[in-house]
């Protein structure tokens, strides 16, 4: 009965190999991946749509000036517009006063 049982073990062990690495086991691996890759493939337009936009955001982000950089140059032209004012109006009383 031990010859038995390893001859048995053996013949599963031959037809496991056989079914996971012979012509039935590639046929399995192959049709897998195809499913894998014809899935991902359904996917890629909204993938490149969710790329165009991401290139799109990073752009314009790029493009504007962050908004504490519009803020600062707002407040400088401010300062200078009322110095320059500031500057006429004493200019002006120097010369009224002479």
């Amino acid at each position: 009965t031990l010859e038995l049982d390893r001859r048995q073990r053996q013949m599963c062990i031959r037809d496991r190999v056989t079914r996971e690495f012979g012509p039935e086991g590639v046929l399995k691996l192959t049709a897998k991946n195809i499913t894998d890759v014809a899935s991902r493939l359904k996917r890629v337009p909204q993938m490149m749509d969710q790329f165009e936009d991401a290139l799109t955001r990073q752009t314009l982000l790029q493009a504007a000036p962050e908004r504490g950089q519009v803020q600062t140059a707002g407040w400088v032209k401010l300062s200078l517009a009322l110095a320059l004012v500031g500057i006429g109006y004493v200019i002006a009383k120097l010369h009224g006063a002479g």
